[in-house]
Formats: structure tokens, sequence, C-alpha cells
């Protein structure tokens, strides 16, 4: 019993000195910022998923679409040439005023404009800014229709249009 009350406080007084040490460490601010983006889902990502997914769900299939899916949009949107600026006003002015939409010609034909989402503009933004930045979900077979409609010299882009299931 005698050395069990000298061991007691001795334990103590390790593990509270072990404890301070691993808090004073300096913080890597790599690691920092990378556990702020796992975390938590960007902002934009929560507001798209509630607003925009109700129409350009990425689990939609082929025939059962009815829009197309949100990694169209910013294939079609976004280049090389294009800021995360334009990028912006780009998908506001759309949002705000779906008949202006010119990018996806064959998309607005076969479904029609987008109908009007009243949205704050910093939420479109923040929509923006993780299509901007982030890799989208996207359909299992869209990169194979991607693809095919946008092989060189077929002219005219043929997204989107419906097309009638195959029968064997």
């Amino acid at each position: 019993m005698r050395y069990l009350i000298v061991l007691l406080p001795l334990l103590g007084l390790i593990c509270c000195k072990d404890s301070q040490e691993s808090k004073m460490e300096p913080l890597d601010n790599i690691s920092v910022i990378e556990q702020a983006h796992t975390s938590k889902p960007h902002p934009g990502k929560i507001i798209m998923e509630q607003e925009c997914y109700s129409c350009h769900d990425p689990a939609a299939s082929m025939t059962n679409r009815i829009a197309p899916p949100m990694e169209a949009i910013k294939r079609h949107y976004i280049d090389s040439s294009i800021t995360k600026k334009e990028f912006t006003e780009a998908l506001i002015l759309w949002v705000n005023d779906p008949e202006t939409e010119k990018k996806m010609p064959g998309a607005h034909k076969n479904f029609g404009p987008m109908p009007y989402m009243p949205n704050p503009d910093e939420a479109i933004a923040l929509i923006a800014e993780y299509i901007y930045d982030y890799e989208l979900e996207r359909p299992d077979w869209f990169e194979a229709h991607f693809q095919e409609a946008h092989k060189k010299g077929m002219g005219v882009c043929k997204c989107f249009e419906l097309q009638e299931p195959k029968t064997d």
C-alpha cells in the first residue's frame, strides 16, 4: 500500500508532463489546411446538393435525367482561359436569368431553360467556387457520353440530346 501511495503521484507527474509536451508542438500549416478541408464539406457543395441536385443529380441515369449533370456544366463553362471570377459572374447571370444560357444549346433545346431559382448571389458564388476548385461527382455513363458527343470534326455538339434506349 505504501508503494501505491508513492507510485500514483509519480505516475500522475509523468502523464501530465507528456500531455503538456504534445500541446506545445508547433502546428504544421499544411496539415491544418488539409484538416479544415476534410473535416467539413465546402459550403458551396452543401448548397449545390440541396439546391441543384434535384434536377442535376449525378446519380440519375442517362434516360431518367431532367437536366445535365453539374460536371457537364463545368466542362462547358470552364476551360483554361476562364478565370474563377468570370465563371462566377457567368453562373450568377445564368441562375438569375436562365434564358441567357448560350454555352449548352443542346441541353437548353432538349431540357428547356432552367427554371428561375431564387438564390442569393453569395450562395451562387459559393457554388461557383466549389465547381471551379473541386472535382465533381459524375454519373458512370458521363465520360463515354461526353467523349462521343465531342469527337473532333463532329461539328455541332450533340450533348444531351434525348436518346431512345437501345433494344436488342
